[in-house]
């Protein structure tokens, strides 16, 4: 059996070439990836709480609309696994905030329904604003995919 039927028989052998050029064995990869993907999972669920009641600043009560529930949700399916996951928050008026905060970029999304903004390196010399891009589930417009960042 050669090598290369091995790796895909077993996930957890790596080839002499993998280890040549300083990549994770096979099953450091899945255990990434399924880690990244349990991450993404568990913030899809705190935005469905976020619906009925998020938390807030002060003692007002405060909730997500669903649509930008939703368009956050689809934002976390296609966001690809070489990107950073954000933080999550309500922004006070019915939208969601994503914040990536600083060593791992610098950057805020706001999610509303089938839209998105965003500021990269906000409080900075450098800010950059993106205006309203529509944003429907198949990919992130590539504008604000460059300013996310890599992991």
């Amino acid at each position: 059996m050669s090598l290369q039927s091995r790796m895909y028989d077993d996930p957890s052998l790596s080839s002499d070439a993998d280890i040549a050029f300083g990549l994770p064995p096979q099953n450091d990869i899945s255990s990434d990836i399924l880690d990244y993907e349990e991450r993404k999972l568990q913030l899809q669920s705190i935005i469905e709480q976020m619906i009925h009641a998020a938390p807030s600043y002060d003692s007002d009560p405060v909730a997500v609309r669903e649509g930008a529930a939703a368009t956050a949700q689809r934002f976390l399916q296609v966001l690809p696994i070489n990107r950073e996951l954000p933080k999550v928050a309500p922004d006070g008026e019915g939208d969601l905030l994503f914040v990536w905060e600083p060593p791992h970029g610098n950057c805020i999304a706001t999610v509303q329904e089938d839209m998105l903004h965003l500021v990269d390196q906000p409080g900075t010399a450098h800010a950059a604003h993106i205006d309203a891009q529509q944003f429907t589930g198949g990919h992130i417009p590539v504008q604000i995919l460059h300013a996310i960042p890599m992991r």
